[in-house]
């Protein structure tokens, strides 16, 4: 397996930065996932998974 080459990313969605990490091992086989959550209200202190 060759060396992990990790880099930093944003992506702008309706005026949202969404901060993430590429990975890439250089390899020709190619995985892309990308997660991120955007709550719809504000912080609720009762709501553990929040």
């Amino acid at each position: 397996m060759s060396e992990l080459e990790e880099r930093r990313l944003e992506i702008d969605s309706g005026g949202v930065t969404l901060r993430g990490e590429l990975t890439s091992s250089g390899e020709e086989n190619t995985l892309v996932v990308l997660c991120h959550g955007i709550p719809l209200s504000p912080p609720d202190p009762s709501d553990g998974g929040h």
